[in-house]
């Protein structure tokens, strides 16, 4: 057990269907970090793809453990059939990766993206649910915060009477001699994709160090991401390095998200936007008017955020000309990207909290330039480049707000349902 004591890492991979468990990967993925280990699944490789799939299984066969949360879906299913959550599932049991899976009870009140409509996955999810359960014992959830605290408490389990292999900062291993043979320095899952450092304390100086190094060393940095807050508003806790290498002659382009798209109402206009959470209701119901909501979006973090970053910009523009370009994105803008002419610095999407003071990831990856996920990310930059606006373009237009919120309510309006679904009916309902 030496090892363990020695603040080893275990890497974790997250299995469930998306959409309808968002929330409860995030808070799985939160929990599993302050335990100090690292979790891993679709947030890393992307949308699950036939092409995806050996990367799916490269990254199980580095993987201590393998939760497995089962909602009401039975998700994305690939070519041959099966779901990809339950071929994950399949192929962790056939490599021997100690599986703890989590099932919601059944029964419980759901919304409509949370139900398996297609009576054929209902019945594969059925069945899938029987062999999950099968000589094997697991766990029912019926809210988020049950979930957490189940899978804290299974792991901590795993962790005595099953101990991985885990990995350990070579740091640490300086002056003990008998470390297991099989505990590595950096999760191989990572290191085989090029990823040169992880940070999980995202205001640490060793972080920030790294970025500044490279925004002092590089002659072309690109940035894709929410607000672009820390390198374009003038408080930012990088806009100072950007100002000097932009005077040494550094290009910088930058692609934020528009503020009077559709995405970014639907994401600045969660519950912390609302003072008044009847307010909230009222809006989730489509029962305030476009001028009430529109006032309320203008007061959103979000929105105060990008209004700072435009005074930035501006300043800058003024000063490097040409040197520096900002552009606007209709799209919801998945994942924050910083590239220099070394390295990427990636943010996931998925851990965000929400828009404002609380709005930093919780861990970000620093990938070499030599490596795929780089090229992929630089190939998505310029995609979104060729998509979007010129910032000039959008000068605020309030016919264009209204237009956008009342897409808002409408789609509001079209995911309500009846608040509680009878138990009676969820046996052909859930899934």
């Amino acid at each position: 057990m030496e090892a363990y004591i020695l603040n080893k890492k275990y890497q974790i991979f997250i299995s469930s269907t998306y959409e309808d468990l968002v929330e409860e990967r995030k808070e799985v993925q939160d929990a599993i970090l302050k335990l100090d280990h690292f979790p891993v699944g679709m947030e890393l490789f992307g949308a699950r793809s036939t092409s995806q799939w050996n990367v799916i299984k490269r990254t199980l066969d580095t993987s201590d453990y393998y939760v497995l949360i089962i909602g009401y879906r039975y998700g994305s299913v690939a070519d041959d059939g099966v779901g990809y959550t339950e071929k994950e599932f399949r192929y962790a049991k056939d490599k021997g990766i100690p599986i703890i899976a989590f099932i919601k009870e059944r029964g419980l009140p759901v919304t409509r993206k949370s139900i398996e409509t297609l009576p054929e996955n209902q019945e594969k999810l059925n069945k899938f649910i029987e062999s999950v359960t099968d000589n094997r014992e697991v766990a029912w959830w019926s809210s988020k915060e049950e979930l957490c605290n189940k899978v804290i408490t299974s792991l901590h389990k795993e962790f005595y009477e099953n101990e991985g292999c885990g990995w350990t900062r070579q740091e640490d291993l300086k002056g003990h001699k008998n470390i297991e043979s099989n505990s590595s320095s950096f999760p191989a899952a990572l290191e085989n994709i090029g990823c040169h450092n992880i940070y999980f304390d995202l205001s640490s100086d060793q972080r920030n160090s790294a970025k500044r190094n490279q925004i002092k060393k590089t002659k072309m940095l690109c940035l894709h991401a929410k607000t672009g807050y820390s390198f374009i508003a003038q408080n930012g806790t990088f806009y100072p390095d950007v100002r000097e290498s932009l005077s040494k002659g550094m290009s910088f382009s930058a692609v934020i998200q528009n503020p009077w798209s559709l995405n970014a109402l639907i994401s600045a206009l969660n519950d912390k936007a609302f003072d008044n959470k009847d307010d909230y209701q009222n809006y989730l119901n489509g029962k305030l008017s476009c001028q009430e909501i529109l006032s309320i979006y203008k007061c959103s973090d979000w929105y105060e955020r990008f209004k700072m970053c435009l005074k930035g910009f501006k300043k800058l523009k003024r000063e490097y000309g040409d040197k520096v370009n900002l552009r606007l994105d209709d799209m919801d803008l998945s994942n924050s990207i910083l590239l220099s002419e070394e390295s990427l610095f990636l943010e996931h999407s998925v851990l965000f909290n929400t828009i404002g003071d609380n709005s930093l990831p919780l861990y970000e990856f620093e990938f070499t330039h030599s490596s795929k996920i780089y090229a992929d990310c630089k190939k998505a930059f310029y995609s979104a480049w060729e998509r979007s606006y010129e910032y000039k373009d959008f000068i605020i237009y309030e016919p264009i707000l209204v237009r956008n919120l009342k897409k808002v309510i409408e789609t509001r309006q079209s995911w309500m349902l009846p608040s509680v679904i009878k138990k009676s009916e969820g046996g052909s309902g859930h899934h």
